[in-house]
């Protein structure tokens, strides 16, 4: 399997953390370049890595070529043969997303703890499902993160296979939750309400959300504050209160 390309920013200062950012469908990394112009100067010790989905043929358009994380069999309730072969898609996807999470730890000493992964829309599903199934590091799997960001989208698997697949390694690393109410693609309901039910019942606890007014399928400038405030909480620790 070929390694992923990526849309990578260097940090200005010593590098000492790293923010693995998945894009949306028919997307590439390079729409969220957002996220490093407006929070790189905040976090100057930060390598902002953001891959690239390859281009695979999508099976609900019939065969079309896009970018995409993994096959989408359907928007519509699929058989368990369906969703079979859709979490199959899924294994390959982390199986090219976990390189990237190995190289920044053996390659350049960031250690698991020291990295946020993130993502938007099916790259927030694919993140959630990298969280929820990796084992410890250097075991198979990335290790227990230091934060996962969840923006805009959905568990892409059934709360029974939540339970049946999920590892005891990022139960207590911090997740932010975020969706807009005025989202068209993933409901509120689809979305973050039953994402935060599922991972609550499956034994996550340290989980925060937040659902924006107004907010679409899409980015805003709170929303890009409230990254900046979970990546604070994260990479320099809470703020004591005086």
């Amino acid at each position: 399997m070929a390694p992923l390309k990526t849309f990578t920013i260097e940090p200005e200062q010593k590098h000492t953390a790293t923010v693995i950012f998945l894009h949306g469908f028919g997307d590439t990394g390079m729409g969220w370049q957002i996220l490093s112009d407006e929070l790189g100067a905040r976090f100057p010790y930060v390598k902002w890595i953001f891959p690239h989905a390859p281009v695979i043929p999508i099976t609900f358009q019939e065969g079309m070529r896009s970018h995409a994380w993994y096959d989408i069999l359907s928007f519509s309730s699929s058989t368990p043969e369906q969703a079979t072969k859709q979490e199959q898609s899924i294994h390959g996807a982390v199986e090219m997303v976990l390189p990237l999470i190995k190289i920044e730890t053996n390659q350049h000493n960031i250690p698991p703890s020291r990295i946020v992964l993130g993502g938007f829309s099916q790259g927030c599903a694919l993140s959630l499902y990298v969280a929820l199934t990796s084992r410890e590091f250097p075991d198979g799997g990335c290790g227990k993160l230091g934060g996962v960001i969840a923006f805009a989208g959905a568990l892409p698997i059934s709360a029974a296979r939540a339970r049946e697949i999920v590892t005891p390694t990022n139960r207590t690393t911090p997740f932010f939750l975020l969706q807009g109410d005025a989202d068209n693609r993933v409901t509120v309901e689809r979305g973050i309400r039953n994402t935060e039910k599922v991972l609550r019942e499956i034994g996550f606890s340290n989980l925060q959300s937040q659902v924006y007014r107004g907010l679409g399928h899409e980015v805003r400038g709170d929303v890009i504050s409230g990254m900046k405030e979970f990546l604070e909480f994260v990479f320099e620790g809470p703020r004591s209160s005086i």
